[in-house]
């Protein structure tokens, strides 16, 4: 059955290295919803790739609980 994915674009600050930008992307990755992560350090952002039921609470806590602030989450 397909499923539809959506794309979410997440800011982060504290970033600052290759890292920091791998626990982001590791992080993520261990959402059950999460189908693909891509964290352009340049941006300060992270790509999801997940299904709709994606919790963006809990993204923010997992990002958070990494040491680093998310200052805005955009589903599309």
């Amino acid at each position: 059955m397909f499923q539809k994915k959506i794309q979410t674009i997440i800011q982060i600050e504290g970033m600052q290295c290759s890292h920091c930008a791998q626990k982001v992307k590791m992080g993520l990755e261990n959402m059950k919803e999460v189908k693909k992560v891509t964290v352009d350090l340049s941006k300060n952002q992270a790509i999801v790739i997940s299904s709709p039921s994606l919790a963006v609470d809990e993204v923010k806590q997992i990002i958070e609980a990494l040491g680093y602030q998310v200052t805005a989450i955009t589903k599309n």
